[in-house]
């Protein structure tokens, strides 16, 4: 019963919440992101089965694997899956991998360039 209701938890989920996920090189405790002068700022869905390679295929920031993000209280859920075509592996979809992240913190590395990450979901 209790692993029915994790698989739900995306359909239950705020349709209207945005996953913000800022990424720059420097990132500080008190400032995160919002004093660098190269951040880039992506806008992610939320609770929905995603491919990274299609919404940013010449970004090398993000790898092929699909993924979904769910928002939780002061926790994004970020799940990796084996696809790479925004179905999460449909119906019987098992994740490869899942991250617990929480918001407001330099999270890193992810990548050379814009090796910090904060996310926000509103």
């Amino acid at each position: 019963m209790f692993a029915i209701f994790l698989l739900l938890l995306p359909l239950l989920a705020n349709a209207d919440e945005v996953l913000t996920q800022t990424n720059c090189a420097d990132c500080t405790l008190d400032t995160l992101c919002s004093e660098s002068a190269d951040a880039i700022v992506y806008s992610l869905p939320v609770s929905k089965c995603y491919s990274p390679g299609e919404l940013f295929p010449d970004d090398d920031l993000w790898g092929t694997f699909d993924m979904m993000d769910v928002c939780r209280d002061k926790i994004l859920v970020r799940t990796f899956y084996n696809t790479t075509d925004g179905s999460c592996g449909g119906d019987l979809g098992v994740p490869t991998d899942e991250y617990k992240l929480q918001y407001d913190h330099c999270l890193g590395p992810f990548g050379e360039k814009y090796p910090w990450g904060v996310f926000e979901c509103s």
